[in-house]
């Protein structure tokens, strides 16, 4: 007689699918903010115009030309955040305001920059020849932490499942929890010990099934619980496979 395998999981499968949307949500966001953190600009004005080029890992270079004529000002932007002042230098044209690279919280490198822009408008034949965003691998790093920590905890947990093997040539009950990227671990029990699975709530309306043996010993399935009509159809389906391995 083939075993009969029975896969359970805690989660159901509409919680698995908005689990895994939002774990690749998470991802999106984590290699987004990292490659935005690894990009660098530089800005060179000579001439009549401020060239801004600007350079990614994954996304494709840009360059822009801003006629040194069309350039109003050069403006500082604040914005505050976890009680820190962040600063970035901003172009004002007549049409728009481009910011020259990202926020930063050192403000003296901010006005240095301002500075530099303001004395070669005043003078043309100057030349400015400076970086305005380097790549901050460190705040890459901590995105990635921030984010892609979270997602790939999520995935962890849709992932894990248990497979139950009843052989009833074999006379045994086969535990496998499978967590990827874990090892599987595995424990057998004899038909002879195992009584039924039973369905355990709590009070909330969270469940999981659990292994009644005939001493009354109850082995989990599942580390956790949580709520679905799936507890059910699964400790159905395993006193099923114990009913038909019945001698």
């Amino acid at each position: 007689m083939v075993p009969r395998v029975i896969v359970y999981r805690a989660i159901g499968a509409l919680n698995r699918l908005a689990a895994v949307l939002i774990a690749l949500g998470l991802l999106f966001v984590a290699v987004a903010s990292a490659t935005s953190s690894l990009g660098e600009s530089h800005l060179l004005c000579r001439g009549k115009a401020c060239e801004l080029t600007s350079s990614h890992l994954i996304l494709p270079d840009g360059r822009e030309t801003i006629p040194a004529a069309a350039i109003r000002e050069v403006r500082i932007r604040e914005s505050k955040a976890k009680n820190r002042t962040y600063y970035v230098a901003v172009l004002v044209t007549k049409d728009r305001e481009i910011e020259l690279g990202r926020e930063t919280y050192d403000q003296s490198a901010v006005s240095r920059v301002r500075e530099q822009i303001e004395a070669f408008l005043e003078d043309p034949a100057r030349t400015v020849d400076t970086e305005v965003e380097t790549r901050n691998v460190p705040g890459a790093l901590m995105m990635l932490a921030l984010f892609a920590g979270p997602s790939l905890l999520v995935l962890w947990l849709v992932t894990a499942h248990t497979r139950i093997v009843v052989d009833r040539a074999e006379g045994e009950l086969l535990i496998e929890r499978v967590r990827w990227p874990l090892p599987s671990s595995r424990e057998s029990r004899s038909l002879r010990d195992v009584s039924h699975a039973a369905v355990e709530v709590e009070p909330k309306g969270a469940a999981s099934v659990s292994l009644v043996l005939a001493s009354g010993e109850r082995i989990a399935l599942v580390g956790y619980k949580s709520p679905g009509a799936h507890h059910e159809a699964a400790a159905s389906a395993i006193n099923e496979a114990l009913t038909a391995a019945l001698p």
